[in-house]
């Protein structure tokens, strides 16, 4: 209570000031009014978007041939030999089956750095077409030349083409042609 007693002379004390005996509000003296000038135009700099960078070369998996390796090393092959991965830096291209294709028919080394043989060195073949269809059958039409000197030099070229082909088909299924011809036909002497 004795909080309520203090309390209303305060407050009458604070009316008194806001409002004088007048019964008026006190005048409030206006400010001139200030014109500021336009902002400034701002400036954007638009910087145009580029597409992403290609590498300039990308790394190809091509199979090569260990002769002698019964398998031991990789993907046994007729004749006692095994298929064994080479990793290759070629252009970057828009087709990796393609890109590995090309690789495997251009090396036209024997043996590379690693002493891995390549049995199509004495083909002359060039990639037609290289594609991975909907399906997931990697399909490669080659066409040229093809050398084939033996059960064990065509086991070899078999074995070479379809694993290199094989890595990018999801359904590990492969079609190689060569001038049209399966290849299959071609190594059993039919095409």
């Amino acid at each position: 209570m004795k909080r309520m007693i203090f309390a209303v002379p305060l407050l009458v004390a604070l009316l008194a000031c806001a409002f004088p005996p007048t019964g008026k509000p006190p005048l409030v003296t206006p400010t001139p009014l200030q014109i500021l000038p336009p902002p400034a135009q701002a400036t954007i700099s638009v910087t145009p978007l580029r597409p992403p960078e290609t590498p300039a070369a990308v790394d190809v998996t091509i199979y090569l041939i260990l002769m002698g390796d019964d398998g031991a090393t990789g993907r046994p092959v007729g004749c006692g030999d095994s298929g064994v991965v080479s990793i290759r830096s070629v252009p970057a291209s828009d087709s990796p089956l393609r890109a590995a294709m090309t690789e495997l028919l251009t090396d036209k080394r024997e043996t590379d750095d690693a002493g891995l043989y390549n049995s199509l060195v004495l083909s002359d073949l060039v990639v037609d077409s290289a594609e991975v269809g909907d399906d997931g059958t990697a399909r490669v039409a080659l066409s040229g030349d093809l050398v084939l000197t033996g059960v064990c030099e065509d086991a070899r070229i078999q074995a070479q083409l379809e694993e290199t082909a094989r890595q990018f088909s999801p359904s590990q299924d492969v079609e190689i042609t060569i001038n049209g011809s399966p290849l299959a036909d071609l190594l059993s002497g039919q095409g």
